[in-house]
């Protein structure tokens, strides 16, 4: 047997290993949960992302709350092509409100709304220059506890102006032939024999190097005394916008792919 001492030494070793472990298991439990939470934000981004890829069109995760991302958000697109993403047909995935006292706050950066996040077809943010930061704190846990979860503008973003400056870089390579066609020529259009200008093949296509083509690029107009060269986005960069150049130099970058060039589009700057 035992004796009373012993007795209560054991159950003040008890009462002292209690007091310890418990918090700890209490916050180990409420750091699994926040982690678990913070899992399911960044799954839904990359979802978002892959989707607005895969379906070549506009995907948005949105706030079930507005504001207060803690209520739930739920993945959606146009899937009926009615210019809106209210429709119960347009629900994709559903994330339900954060358990455990839990909140999400976001800050949004040079977007329109704080209400949800847009990715392009190019998996892009839209705006291409926006940023949101999440902050997931749990209700019940030290705010050295939250998380953080950052999306600023991508590293896509950065390939897709690289190549835009390859396509500028051919563009300018193309108008330089176009100019010493006229030169031994005397026009555009043409040359002495009648045969209609063309670029030569090196210059067809952007990048000039055998890697993967993301631009056509092609006489699109001309007479005897002036030219429009154009440089077409497609495979990866497809949804960019045209880039042009004419025989007075004057630049062109249709950066909102409305088909046309607008008093704000006459650059190859972003803007």
């Amino acid at each position: 047997g035992f004796t009373l001492l012993e007795l209560l030494v054991t159950l003040s070793i008890a009462a002292i290993l209690l007091a310890v472990g418990v918090p700890s298991y209490v916050t180990f439990i409420d750091n699994n949960r926040i982690t678990a939470q913070a899992n399911d934000m960044l799954y839904s981004v990359n979802l978002a992302r892959s989707e607005a890829i895969k379906r070549g069109t506009e995907v948005r995760l949105v706030s079930v709350a507005g504001s207060d991302w803690s209520g739930g958000w739920n993945l959606v697109a146009d899937t009926n092509n009615d210019s809106d993403f209210d429709d119960a047909a347009d629900i994709l995935m559903q994330w339900e409100a954060l358990n455990g006292d839990g909140s999400l706050a976001i800050a949004a950066t040079n977007s329109p709304t704080d209400t949800y996040l847009a990715f392009t077809s190019r998996g892009a943010l839209s705006p291409s220059n926006a940023s949101f930061i999440f902050t997931l704190e749990p209700g019940d846990c030290n705010a050295i506890d939250s998380r953080i979860i950052a999306l600023q503008p991508s590293y896509l973003n950065q390939v897709t102006q690289s190549r835009r400056a390859d396509a500028q870089a051919v563009l300018m390579e193309a108008a330089q032939f176009m100019e010493r066609f006229y030169t031994e020529n005397n026009r555009y259009d043409q040359d002495s024999g009648g045969t209609a200008v063309a670029l030569p093949a090196p210059l067809r296509e952007s990048p000039r190097d055998s890697g993967t083509k993301s631009y056509d690029i092609s006489v699109q107009a001309s007479t005897a005394s002036t030219y429009t060269l154009r440089a077409t986005p497609k495979n990866a960069q497809t949804g960019d916008g045209f880039l042009q150049i004419t025989n007075t130099f004057a630049k062109g970058w249709d950066s909102d792919n409305g088909g046309s060039l607008s008093a704000a589009e006459q650059t190859w700057s972003q803007h």
